[in-house]
């Protein structure tokens, strides 16, 4: 779930961006799963990145150093037959599971592209370093749709603008 080496060895960066009306983000759009989010035209975009193979897209602030380079990973995954309640109580045992200092933080409903959703706020430490990470998900007709941005915590509110953003812009697609 780190993304240290995934963003290490990331060479490219693609360029299909749609302007948006803000002139400081791009829209992505992903018809094949139906998603659509705003993203900072300063972030790399990664899709169907091969080091990360359940991720539908990637996007991350640049930086010449990995700690302090903020992320939001999406994921779309199908067949999921479990409630949100049995999906966020079997999420957070995994997470507290494989983990090291696992602390959850926050745990809520919240309303993500118009449907109800989850939200949870935690820190666990890798190496040498504590992380943040914020996930939201929903799930609709049996699809998962999980959003997760992970920051080392020292540099963590640096990106909580660009991510409420990004949050707020995300839409499933009709």
């Amino acid at each position: 779930m780190i993304l240290l080496v995934f963003l290490s060895g990331c060479g490219e960066k693609s360029s299909e961006n749609k302007d948006n009306n803000e002139s400081s983000f791009y829209t992505y759009e992903n018809i094949e799963n139906g998603i659509s989010i705003e993203y900072p035209a300063t972030w790399n975009k990664y899709e169907n990145p091969p080091q990360l193979p359940d991720i539908t897209v990637l996007f991350s602030s640049s930086s010449n150093e990995l700690t302090k380079t903020g992320s939001l990973m999406i994921t779309v995954l199908d067949n999921v037959n479990l409630s949100m309640d049995e999906f966020k109580a079997a999420h957070i045992e995994n997470l507290s599971l494989l983990m090291p200092d696992f602390e959850l933080i926050i745990e809520e409903s919240i309303i993500l592209s118009n449907l109800i959703g989850n939200k949870i706020l935690f820190t666990f430490t890798s190496d040498k370093y504590t992380w943040r990470q914020l996930e939201v998900w929903t799930i609709s007709e049996s699809t998962l749709y999980l959003l997760v941005h992970q920051a080392d915590q020292a540099y963590y509110e640096n990106f909580t603008g660009d991510i409420e953003h990004m949050i707020l812009s995300f839409k499933i697609l009709n």
